[in-house]
């Protein structure tokens, strides 16, 4: 990013190739797996400003603290956080676990006391085949109490070189969960067509629960973004009016777009709409004051 603050007020710029839009303010977000409504959002600013956000200490880093900070209003409600790799780790759910809340992540860059080399070396899995599990216990005490956090390692590495892939967990079963589907391509050698099928391979209940949940804000950002996506005919030239627009919290397109997955979710299948549908009605209905639709 480029320092804490810029000419005009905004509070951080930063660039991300990965993502769909590369350049501008990152957010931080939480959202409800059960309906895939966002709620929580903290927006992030430059490095001084953020070293002095609560929870943040010699003994705790930025990604756990920012796990604290999203979900500090469910702490002691037993809820279960599902967190990418940029929370999980084995500090975050230690500490989650403190205040009263159950975390299941995969890991890939927070591997501070996790057997990452145990897991990821080749002579563990000797006798494996695909889809099957490996996992750790590590029992501590805190506060008194006795708590266990589990390293989890499912042997399906994907696609290319990939490695297996590997979680954190403070709950849930390695018990055998519901078949992932893989899609995979069949190429005709003769016309060079792409035809799809899938292959189900077997998989864990913590890693089948992990991969039903961790789809929730991308779906909240696809609906938002690629969906209604105002902010590729509305044109700002203040910063804080794009923010409002798209993610604060009472952005109206964040809004709309919760608006319509709580419609989703309290629906009988099959008998909802389409986003962009939902959309339109919802429009007519706000400049006829709700006399137009249904």
């Amino acid at each position: 990013g480029r320092g804490d603050r810029h000419p005009d007020g905004m509070p951080h710029v930063i660039k991300l190739a990965r993502k769909p839009k590369g350049v501008g303010l990152e957010v931080k977000n939480a959202a409800c797996v059960a309906t895939g409504m966002i709620c929580h959002i903290e927006i992030q600013e430059g490095k001084d400003a953020m070293s002095s956000k609560e929870y943040l200490d010699a003994q705790t880093g930025q990604a756990t603290a920012t796990t604290l900070r999203v979900t500090k209003q469910w702490q002691g409600s037993g809820r279960v956080v599902l967190g990418d790799s940029w929370f999980a780790s084995v500090s975050t759910a230690k500490r989650l676990m403190a205040v009263g809340l159950f975390f299941t992540g995969i890991v890939k860059t927070g591997y501070k006391y996790f057997p990452r080399d145990f897991l990821l070396n080749p002579s563990t899995w000797l006798g494996k085949v695909r889809g099957d599990s490996i996992t750790l216990e590590h029992t501590y005490q805190s506060e008194g109490s006795e708590c266990k956090v589990y390293a989890h390692g499912w042997n399906e590495p994907g696609r290319g070189k990939k490695q297996r892939k590997l979680f954190v967990s403070t709950c849930g079963t390695t018990d055998e969960g519901g078949k992932c589907k893989k899609k995979h391509f069949n190429i005709d050698p003769q016309t060079g067509e792409a035809t799809n099928y899938f292959k189900l391979v077997r998989q864990s209940k913590m890693a089948e629960r992990y991969f039903k949940g961790a789809s929730a804000i991308n779906v909240h950002n696809h609906l938002r973004q690629d969906g209604l996506g105002l902010e590729n005919t509305y044109n700002v030239k203040d910063w804080i009016f794009r923010v409002f627009q798209s993610v604060s919290s009472l952005g109206m397109v964040l809004v709309i777009t919760n608006s319509y997955l709580a419609y989703r979710a309290f629906t009988p299948k099959g008998n909802s709409c389409r986003a962009t549908d939902f959309t339109e009605m919802l429009a007519l209905q706000l400049i006829s004051s709700g006399k137009a639709g249904t």
